[in-house]
């Protein structure tokens, strides 16, 4: 059962393809009539994101500020079911994971509601990213399209890679494996981190304030762990 903007839907098969084409539509939507949400307090809050892939792209569905992707409907999600329920290549299931930053604003389309986990259409990444079953592949840099202004607080601590090129990636989100606590020694946990990149964290001495915009797009990486980090600004 998938629960489309508000109305349940039986999918039998001969509808599959009806339904798709009418959430593909919605999909567009939801990327040309993206609107801002405020978040606070986002600072270890918890989350889910699903990812339908279809010829070649990945839409975001993320489930930031309408619950915290209850352990019990995300474990008995089935991906193989709705991929084929929705007439969509593949899901994937991302996370939970847990905010590092400390307020965010998000551009969220259309809600769609996953096995009763509500989310909101977040970003479009392009499929060839993926890497096995789970996520990008890790240490390879990807485009995402998105708007999302995060607010990381002065005073509070930041994690970060820094590349053989002198870039440096901030952490946008931890893995449920981790506490904030565990992120300090996390890159002594790290088997296939690049050579030359190095992990580190500091203490911010004034605030990090990255504006994210759809229409220009940004550069992500994720780690082995999947967990994802955003490209700072060279004078961040």
């Amino acid at each position: 059962m998938f629960k489309f903007n508000e109305v349940n839907f039986s999918l039998p098969g001969t509808f599959v393809a009806v339904i798709f084409t009418s959430m593909l539509t919605a999909t567009s939507l939801a990327q040309e009539q993206t609107k801002p949400v405020e978040l606070e307090k986002t600072r270890d809050m918890r989350f889910c994101e699903v990812l339908l892939i279809k010829d070649g792209m990945v839409d975001i569905y993320n489930s930031s500020g309408l619950g915290d992707c209850p352990e019990d409907l995300w474990q008995s999600l089935d991906p193989e079911k709705m991929a084929a329920e929705l007439g969509v290549e593949e899901i994937q299931k991302n996370g939970p994971h847990y905010w590092v930053m400390d307020s965010q604003t998000v551009g969220f389309g259309e809600t769609e509601t996953f096995n009763d986990i509500p989310a909101r259409w977040v970003a479009q990444i392009e499929a060839k990213f993926l890497g096995g079953s789970k996520g990008t592949v890790p240490y390879t840099q990807f485009k995402t399209c998105k708007t999302q202004k995060m607010v990381y607080d002065n005073g509070k601590k930041v994690w970060e890679f820094v590349d053989t090129d002198g870039n440096v990636w901030i952490l946008q989100a931890h893995e449920a494996q981790f506490t904030l606590s565990d992120l300090d020694n996390l890159g002594a946990q790290m088997k296939s981190l690049p050579e030359g990149w190095s992990w580190r964290t500091r203490v911010l001495e004034e605030p990090i304030v990255l504006d994210l915009k759809q229409s220009e797009c940004n550069m992500a990486i994720g780690d082995e762990f999947h967990q994802y980090y955003t490209l700072l600004p060279s004078n961040g």
